[in-house]
């Protein structure tokens, strides 16, 4: 693997989302509005779309070596089955355990989130889904996870759990770091 790609990378999936939050919080105030919200999510999907250009054109690696994988019709579910417990169990559990132990702040901060449309708040969840785990756990954690000293101390995957990382044509992990 080429050290110097994966270096930008990690660089742009670790120091990028921070640095999109801060200037969006200069460039718009504590109370965003719905066009620099927009802008905001806009600029982390170029994150993730800078992430997946380093992977396929400069390390020249499938997109398996971050994990992903097809989408089925299994994951789909999963998928729905997550976001409806989200929702109708661990909100209002995550609400009530925040009222019981009457934490400040809260408030001002959903305030914040209640002043934008609908169609903005969707788009901004689906974004932090998708992009966080492309730039945190797809990214991030498989290159520092292979580059690590550690990393040889790892067990073998199986042939029922395949690895996400990136094999040699004899299926071994590739580990030239």
């Amino acid at each position: 693997m080429n050290r110097t790609a994966i270096a930008v990378g990690l660089l742009v999936a670790l120091a990028g989302p921070p640095l999109v939050a801060v200037l969006s919080l200069r460039i718009s105030g504590p109370m965003p509005s719905a066009a620099a919200s927009i802008a905001g999510q806009a600029a982390l999907w170029a994150l993730a779309a800078a992430v997946l250009g380093i992977v396929l054109l400069w390390e020249r690696l499938p997109l398996r070596s971050i994990g992903a994988v097809p989408l089925t019709g299994a994951s789909l579910l999963a998928a729905v089955l997550a976001a409806a417990a989200l929702l109708y169990v661990a909100t209002p559990i995550g609400l009530w355990l925040v009222n019981a132990l009457g934490l400040l702040g809260f408030e001002a901060g959903v305030s914040r989130l209640r002043s934008l449309p609908a169609g903005v708040l969707v788009c901004a969840a689906a974004t932090a889904g998708v992009v966080e785990e492309l730039l945190y756990r797809g990214y991030a954690i498989e290159r520092l996870t292979v580059c690590s000293p550690a990393a040889a101390l790892q067990p073998p995957c199986s042939p029922w759990r395949p690895s996400p990382l990136p094999t040699s044509p004899s299926g071994a992990l590739d580990r030239r770091c």
